[in-house]
């Protein structure tokens, strides 16, 4: 039960768009232009009319779906963090530099060095 309806959720959110209307080929085609697994909108589809999947294919649709989340976002995201971070670094490193070029060389814990 539980799972089902978190895919039922999971589903419906992320084809939803605000143009939206509640028929069924709209879910299919909007899943289809964002790249969602079709299969996910079946079982969707079943579960929001009473016929509900086996366990074994709630498991492999929520796969299915967590596949798409991380190719759609977190792996997107993950990349813009590493990349953010990367660029943290090199300011980090840049402010350093310029400071020991004006002779304000301190540690890490802002003192000055040699004090």
């Amino acid at each position: 039960g539980a799972i089902s309806r978190a895919l039922h959720i999971l589903t419906g959110g992320l084809i939803r768009s605000n143009s939206f209307d509640a028929e069924e080929s709209s879910y299919r085609s909007r899943a289809q232009e964002i790249g969602f697994p079709e299969e996910a909108v079946e079982v969707r589809r079943r579960v929001a009319h009473g016929n509900m999947p086996l366990l074994s294919e709630l498991r492999l649709t929520s796969a299915l779906i967590m596949g798409h989340l991380h190719d759609r976002y977190w792996a997107l995201q993950d990349g813009q963090i590493k990349k953010l971070l990367r660029l943290d670094e090199r300011e980090e490193k840049n402010a350093k530099r310029k400071r020991e070029r004006e002779g304000d060389v301190s540690d890490d814990d802002g003192e000055e060095a040699g004090v």
